[in-house]
C-alpha cells in the first residue's frame, strides 16, 4: 500500500513540474515574469515615449490593482517638452 502511494505521489510531482507557465516574456515590461515560458499577452509597460528632434512627448499610465485583480485607481499623465 505504501508503494502505491509513493508511486502516485512521484507521478503527480512529475506532472506538476512539467507544466508550462504563462506570463509576460518581454524583459522591458514592468510585469516581466522570468519563469514564464509562453507569452500570454499580459505585458504592461510603464512609460512609453515618442521622441522627435524638436520635442519630447511622454505618455505615462499608472494603474493600481487589488489582490483580486480589481482596478482601484488609474492616473494618466501627458508631458510635452518643446525643444527650441
Amino acid at each position: 500500500m505504501k508503494k502505491i502511494l509513493f508511486i502516485i505521489l512521484c507521478i503527480s510531482i512529475i506532472f506538476i513540474s512539467c507544466s508550462e507557465q504563462d506570463g509576460c516574456t518581454d524583459p522591458m515590461a514592468t510585469n516581466y515574469n522570468h519563469d514564464a515560458e509562453q507569452d500570454d499577452g499580459s505585458c504592461v509597460f510603464g512609460i512609453i515615449g515618442i521622441w522627435r528632434p524638436d520635442s519630447v512627448i511622454i505618455h505615462l499610465l499608472e494603474q493600481e490593482y487589488s489582490l483580486s485583480g480589481e482596478l482601484l485607481d488609474s492616473e494618466e499623465m501627458l508631458f510635452i517638452n518643446l525643444i527650441i
